[in-house]
């Protein structure tokens, strides 16, 4: 569903809506009310996750004549807990059962998710990669024409004593105040911007940019 027709619910509203996973017995939209609206501080948790009322789907099932069934389960760890030990205990108290799980953070669980788009990393670190040895290639072009640009200057400047290591400095300190201008310019955009396009991509594929990316206190796990 569209990011602003989402933005535009409201706490009492009815939303109809088509399951393609789950749909509803009836082959008609489910509908549920509106009972709150969170925002997530979690930087591996989004704000497009909806929670509903278990009963309300189990009785419906269970009135089309299907028996309901539970795929994923969070689990919300106390302060400063071992989410590593409790991960453990989790699967090992499932281990022997019908029903094995999977158990997971927050974080591990949405990274599995982004590698069903491919080894994204490898290809963002080789674009990285090629757009460095680009700019790398420019700056030298840049600096090799603008020493060609000021052979004018250069030759007054000989003139009047400079010696070569004198110009040589003062054209590579040109070329890093450039370098360091252009480089800030780059970064203070990049942080202005950095939120905006984490929340754009956090839509589709939460914090897959967010350097804070970390293992979160929700372990997540589902039955196999």
């Amino acid at each position: 569903m569209a990011w602003p027709t989402i933005r535009s619910w409201k706490v009492g509203d009815t939303v109809p809506l088509i399951g393609a996973l789950h749909p509803h017995p009836d082959d008609k939209a489910w509908e549920f009310q509106v009972a709150g609206i969170y925002h997530s501080t979690s930087p591996s948790f989004d704000n497009r996750t909806m929670f509903l009322h278990w009963d309300y789907y189990e009785e419906t099932l269970k009135q089309g004549g299907i028996p309901p069934g539970v795929g994923v389960f969070s689990i919300r760890v106390a302060p400063g807990a071992d989410v590593a030990q409790v991960i453990a205990e989790v699967e090992e108290t499932f281990r022997d059962t019908e029903q094995r799980v999977d158990c997971a953070t927050e974080a591990e669980f949405q990274r599995q998710f982004v590698t069903m788009f491919g080894n994204i990393p490898l290809f963002v670190g080789w674009i990285g990669t090629g757009v460095l040895i680009a700019i790398l290639l420019a700056s030298v072009n840049t600096m090799l024409m603008a020493m060609r640009e000021q052979s004018a200057e250069i030759g007054v400047l000989k003139s009047l004593g400079f010696t070569d290591g004198s110009m040589f400095g003062l054209l590579i300190t040109q070329s890093l105040f450039l370098a360091v201008l252009g480089g800030g310019l780059g970064i203070a955009l990049a942080w202005f911007t950095q939120k905006p396009i984490a929340d754009g991509l956090g839509d589709h594929v939460p914090r897959l940019l967010d350097p804070r990316l970390r293992p979160s206190r929700w372990p997540r796990w589902s039955a196999s």
